[in-house]
């Protein structure tokens, strides 16, 4: 029985191991961008469940036509523009995780007879963006170079 239990607790602690390490989709996103990625190389990691657009591919949330992550490449195949769809507390675990002074401003914008906070900020050192998105009622982060 305590043989049983030790190998419980070992089974649990190298699943919560291996979960924690695991890097959120969002930093892999990051990656990609860091590495300059190829059209190849970005659908080795992210998977081949994507939709070709003019000059790039998207994939989609699950079960909708909405795009949640879009690349796009230049005339050598690299990585020039991307973006992604995220929850606000994704947004804030991704700008701790990322090294970098972000630039922040927050604005309301009247819609019909309600008022919305849109928070903006900017990573000019790392070309990377993010903006309330308020049909997800989420943010776009985007990549530019």
């Amino acid at each position: 029985m305590k043989k049983l239990i030790l190998s419980l607790l070992f089974l649990i602690s190298a699943c919560t191991s291996s979960a924690e390490n695991k890097k959120s989709k969002y930093l892999v996103l990051n990656d990609l961008w860091e590495k300059r990625s190829t059209r190849s190389e970005v659908t080795k990691v992210l998977g081949n469940d994507y939709v070709e657009t003019d000059s790039g591919i998207m994939y989609r949330y699950p079960n909708s036509k909405r795009p949640e992550i879009g690349l796009f490449f230049d005339s050598s195949d690299r990585l020039i523009e991307q973006f992604v769809f995220m929850p606000e507390q994704a947004l804030q675990q991704f700008k701790s995780a990322i090294d970098c002074k972000w630039q922040e401003a927050a604005e309301k914008k009247d819609i019909a007879h309600y008022q919305r906070i849109i928070k903006k900020g900017i990573c000019p050192a790392l070309s990377i963006s993010y903006e309330t998105y308020l049909d997800l009622n989420a943010y776009e982060v985007r990549w530019k170079r």
